[in-house]
């Protein structure tokens, strides 16, 4: 059986790819028939473009903007 796990950072602690490794680390000793599929997630703040970079398609790009 597969089991999603998709979760954020945790402030200060650990980003969002450690805590779903945590996490997938600590179902895989208990649960080891089950098959974790991780998703690190963000809502927008901290972490949100590294994010993006890992699991969208596409490139950052940087630009000078005013106001």
């Amino acid at each position: 059986m597969q089991v999603l796990i998709v979760a954020d950072s945790f402030k200060e602690s650990l980003d969002a790819g450690q805590v779903v490794a945590a996490i997938a680390a600590g179902l895989n000793k208990t649960q080891p028939q089950l098959t974790p599929q991780c998703i690190p997630f963000s809502d927008g703040g901290e972490g949100a473009l590294n994010v993006l970079e890992k699991h969208a398609k596409g490139a950052l790009v940087a630009c000078e903007t005013v106001d």
